[in-house]
């Protein structure tokens, strides 16, 4: 984790008063609050996606048509309240910060020419809105629904380096900004394993539209504009997480998820009040 968001997590922790980790967990599919109860959580998350860019213009870092192992990094508290025993709301805000690297090389005539893009944002903010509902629950068993919606900015600075046969080219210094939206529905079942332990699983539909702007600032890319939508080219998918009771109102959660251009890992802890 990175110097900048190191503090900006250590001053969300001190505002809550709590001490917890997390892109945001879609957590167990039913809900956990009883009606009229409140819960605050923390959350660290790492994502790894394939992005594609859509209706561009220019040539500005949307040389290509897709981002591969574009890697956000999020950290975010959230605060959860019960609707009623079987349906609760959430909202979240946090921080985010991203890095994308990549290389292609291709034929030119008899030329063997190669591009390398390096991007890092700066520290941007990430919030969301979420909601879970139970819709059956039975002994240790129970069957329920999510969905959660967040927006994130992804702001920075990104290089454009050239090569001709090996040799150096020429190298530019561009700007970055991007907004993200990432909507996300999973329904599942989540099973009481040993007392304190609950496994939860089930199917993931995802889906990213963004849009961002380049604009060229240093050498080669002087001049250069560009801007597109951002999209993910697969949407289904499923996740599977553990849901660990550590006290009377208190718990902690891994999670993985994962579609065909995306995989998240999500450690968070939540107490309930």
């Amino acid at each position: 984790m990175s110097t900048k968001l190191f503090h900006t997590t250590i001053l969300i922790l001190s505002l809550c008063g709590s001490i917890a980790l997390a892109r945001t967990p879609m957590g167990p599919p039913t809900a956990s609050l009883d009606k009229g109860k409140w819960g605050i959580g923390f959350h660290l998350s790492k994502t790894e996606t394939d992005l594609e860019f859509h209706n561009t213009k220019g040539t500005t870092f949307f040389t290509w048509d897709k981002a591969r192992d574009f890697e956000i990094k999020s950290v975010m508290g959230r605060l959860a309240y019960g609707i009623s025993d079987n349906w609760e709301v959430s909202i979240g805000f946090g921080a985010s910060e991203a890095k994308y690297k990549e290389a292609r090389s291709w034929m030119d005539g008899m030329s063997l020419e190669r591009l390398a893009i390096d991007f890092e944002s700066d520290t941007g903010f990430i919030t969301e809105i979420g909601t879970r509902v139970t819709l059956y629950k039975d002994g240790p068993l129970g069957i329920g629904a999510s969905f959660q919606a967040n927006w994130t900015t992804l702001d920075g600075d990104y290089t454009e380096t050239t090569w001709t046969d090996g040799i150096f080219n020429d190298a530019g210094v561009g700007d970055l900004e991007s907004d993200i939206f990432v909507f996300q529905f999973a329904p599942g079942f989540i099973y009481e394993l040993f007392g304190c332990i609950n496994l939860y699983c089930g199917p993931l539909w995802q889906w990213i539209d963004g849009e961002g702007e380049a604009d060229g600032q240093y050498g080669s890319l002087i001049g250069q504009d560009g801007e597109g939508d951002i999209t993910q080219d697969s949407t289904f998918g499923g996740l599977i997480g553990f849901y660990l009771d550590i006290g009377s109102s208190a718990n902690v959660n891994f999670e993985w998820n994962e579609t065909g251009s995306s995989e998240t890992f999500v450690f968070s802890i939540a107490k309930n009040f």
